[in-house]
């Protein structure tokens, strides 16, 4: 007896395959708008987030902010006696900055993929 045919897709080349899936959940408002971004963009939907996740640039004002967010956090915690939390508050600004610091936002203004 012969074997069935395999249905689906042949396997990509070595190298071609994407590593790992990332599920997100959007709004229908939002996944309209990646749909309208990616026929724009002659893109599919997928392609488009993961090009528009790449591209991505965080300014140093952008950094600031979240400091800044991170800090009243922290200070709320401290004056509550929350001293488990304001540590974390803490260990989380200290990996802010340790991102921010890091050499893709240096000399580009921006973090992301890379600089300009």
């Amino acid at each position: 007896m012969p074997k069935p045919k395999k249905v689906g897709r042949p396997k990509l080349a070595k190298g071609e395959a994407k590593a790992a899936m990332v599920r997100v959940r959007a709004t229908p408002d939002e996944l309209r708008a990646f749909d309208r971004a990616a026929k724009a963009s002659g893109q599919k939907r997928s392609e488009w987030i993961r090009s528009a996740l790449v591209d991505f640039k965080m300014t140093a004002e952008d950094w600031k902010k979240v400091l800044s967010l991170f800090g009243k956090a922290r200070d709320g915690y401290d004056k509550l006696e929350q001293r488990n939390m304001a540590k974390k508050c803490d260990d989380a600004i200290a990996l802010v900055q340790h991102i921010a610091l890091d050499s893709n936002l240096q000399g580009s203004g921006g973090w992301g993929g890379g600089g300009e």
